[in-house]
């Protein structure tokens, strides 16, 4: 991925006004006043709910589907600016897990061991290894463009413009 013009002042901008500043500043502890509530939806009806920072939880008639989990504080050297908007064991039953790419913010191996109870997993081509030794079902590996049918729901690995890898080596 070539950087584009500015990105110099962009990544300093972001060091010196963004993490920096994050780091030192204390975060309110959440406060759930009680636990969230998944009703059963109609048969053309799908409701998206945003966790917080890359992970979602959408919801099908037929599944439920967490993308890219993650429930940590920190993400590597970044402090979480907020915390998750619901606490992992008020999530529904999860059907199927969903991995974007393996950066550390996005695959956070900590999280995927919690939820892991037998669900498919979806992820990018390379990636299945960093799942060993969890407790998930099948693990489908899916190219650009390649797509599974899960039951009654279609799942897409459609490119986005942003390199995959947890370490500069990687290749993902």
């Amino acid at each position: 991925m070539k950087p584009e013009k500015g990105w110099a002042k962009r990544n300093y901008d972001y060091v010196s006004k963004a993490l920096i500043p994050t780091i030192m500043k204390k975060r309110d502890l959440p406060h759930f006043e009680e636990p969230p509530f998944f009703g059963e939806l109609a048969h053309n009806e799908l409701e998206v709910v945003w966790i917080g920072h890359a992970s979602f939880l959408v919801r099908t008639p037929h599944h439920n589907i967490l993308i890219d989990p993650n429930w940590a504080l920190w993400m590597g050297p970044v402090k979480r600016t907020r915390y998750p908007g619901l606490k992992i064991e008020d999530l529904p039953k999860i059907d199927a897990v969903l991995i974007s790419h393996a950066h550390m913010d996005h695959l956070h191996r900590p999280t995927l061991k919690r939820v892991a109870s037998g669900q498919t997993v979806f992820v990018p081509k390379g990636v299945s290894g960093l799942l060993k030794g969890m407790n998930f079902g099948r693990i489908h590996e899916l190219d650009l463009y390649e797509h599974f049918q899960f039951d009654e729901t279609e799942i897409i690995f459609t490119p986005a413009y942003h390199w995959g890898a947890r370490m500069i080596h990687d290749t993902h």
